[in-house]
């Protein structure tokens, strides 16, 4: 999933590749934005990697 985000608020989220009937974990996106604290304006996350990231 790409997640764009605009001043640390959530304006979409997209599957970019992969299985479409596979939903994603709101929780995690939310929380990765949160804790970006000198996160830029704009940015579009990938979510796959922050699933990855915060399984370890």
């Amino acid at each position: 999933m790409e997640s764009f985000v605009r001043y640390g608020k959530i304006l979409d989220v997209r599957p970019y590749k992969g299985d479409w009937k596979v939903h994603y974990n709101p929780s995690i996106i939310e929380n990765a934005i949160k804790d970006y604290v000198n996160a830029p304006m704009c940015m579009v996350l990938i979510s796959e990697l922050l699933q990855k990231v915060r399984h370890y």
